[in-house]
């Protein structure tokens, strides 16, 4: 009997990125840091090495996906029923 490998989810931000042929470098870009240091907010939801953004970075993201990738998408789907406060509101900045 073969076994079928375990699908693991990630962060739909990993998705985003990957549907526009960009990955761990443009991110790492974006917020500054390496390519190496990015992919640590793509892994698996549970693997121990996974970093979840802060506001800042949420924030960043909610803007640079136009509101495709909101806050409770950095959370594992049976976390992320409803969206956290971070995933609501204007994508204006105010001055």
């Amino acid at each position: 009997m073969t076994e079928q490998p375990t699908f693991k989810p990630r962060p739909k931000m990993d998705r985003w990125l990957r549907d526009r042929g960009m990955g761990t470098r443009h991110l790492g870009e974006r917020w500054g840091i390496s390519p190496q240091g990015a992919s640590r907010y793509l892994l698996p939801f549970g693997d121990d090495r996974r970093i979840v953004p802060g506001e800042d970075k949420i924030a960043d993201v909610l803007e640079w996906t136009r509101g495709e990738v909101v806050a409770a998408d950095w959370y594992p789907p049976e976390l992320s029923g409803a969206p956290l406060p971070a995933s609501v509101g204007s994508l204006e900045r105010t001055q």
